[in-house]
């Protein structure tokens, strides 16, 4: 019998204040376990709706030892929230890996896609060769919400900065959060230095290299596909390491893609984030870009983490 979750369900089951370090673990040993090649990801569907500026990402993937295998199917259409719609919408669909029979369908309205990146973004910052103390925002929705709920689990101690397009936008997330500092411009975010996360879609580039100053750790969650991007493609060939989710997804879409297709970078000269994570970055970095495309061991992981609540629950 197939269980259906939907997105109440899932969140009752979650509380981030508590499981955040749990989900952020389970998350680093995902990228590990792909880098490691315990984990089969066939490349990813994308599909592009320009008229209604939307994308639909499925991406599928399974561990070996595991006892399930899985379909996510994440949408975005940006133009949603000026008629008041969701700005996108998905589903995760686990099946057994004996039968081939669908267990569960995870209702989560894309929830589940947004919490992951984000918590990516927390093992990413775990890479960084220096204490955190700036922590910069770039973008204003769901997945920049996330992105600054977690970090300021973690690093409570740090200066929080965010910057958005939208001055009303940016003014409502910085009011949910006492503390963060609303920046006029993104020189003005990562005029500091430290660990400076994009979470938009973005079409072009939002991050000049003639705005970093210090030692900088960009991390960019938001150019998921060919037509997006955040990073001035001059940025790779400055950074000391770029760093990728998966080599293979980096030299077809994202902001490597554009360091590539610019000539500032080869694909061999970046890093997998699980082999990262496992032999660390050197102190004497000074530019970090960890780009990361999404893949599926990432919702491999979270599916499993809250199929066990649920069955708790």
């Amino acid at each position: 019998m197939t269980r259906v979750y939907n997105t109440d369900q899932i969140k009752d089951v979650m509380d981030l204040k508590y499981d955040c370090l749990e989900l952020v673990q389970s998350q680093q040993q995902a990228f590990i376990d792909f880098s490691n090649g315990l984990i089969t990801v066939p490349k990813p569907i994308q599909m592009s709706f320009a008229k209604a500026q939307g994308d639909c990402h499925i991406k599928a993937g399974f561990k070996q030892n595991s006892e399930i295998f899985v379909v996510k199917i994440a949408t975005g259409f940006y133009q949603n929230s000026a008629s008041g719609l969701p700005a996108g919408d998905g589903a995760v669909l686990v099946f057994s890996q004996k039968t081939g029979l669908l267990q569960a369908i995870l209702c989560d309205g894309g929830y589940l896609t947004t919490l992951r990146t984000a918590i990516a973004a927390c093992v990413a910052v775990k890479i960084t060769p220096w204490d955190v103390q700036h922590v910069g925002i770039i973008g204003t929705g769901q997945l920049a919400i996330h992105v600054l709920e977690l970090m300021r689990l973690l690093y409570p101690q740090a200066d929080f900065r965010i910057w958005g397009r939208s001055v009303q936008k940016t003014k409502v997330v910085a009011e949910s959060y006492p503390g963060v500092k609303i920046c006029g411009s993104v020189q003005e975010l990562i005029q500091n230095g430290g660990i400076v996360v994009t979470t938009t879609a973005s079409s072009q580039p939002i991050i000049d290299l003639d705005y970093v100053n210090g030692k900088t750790h960009i991390i960019a969650l938001g150019a998921d596909e060919v037509g997006k991007q955040e990073c001035d493609p001059r940025l790779f060939q400055s950074a000391d390491i770029v760093v990728v989710d998966s080599r293979e997804q980096a030299a077809r879409f994202g902001d490597t893609f554009h360091g590539i297709q610019a000539g500032f970078i080869n694909i061999e000269k970046t890093e997998e984030l699980g082999n990262v994570i496992q032999s660390g970055v050197s102190v004497d970095a000074n530019l970090l870009i960890t780009d990361l495309t999404g893949i599926a061991a990432q919702d491999i992981a979270i599916a499993e983490w809250v199929l066990g609540r649920l069955k708790l629950a």
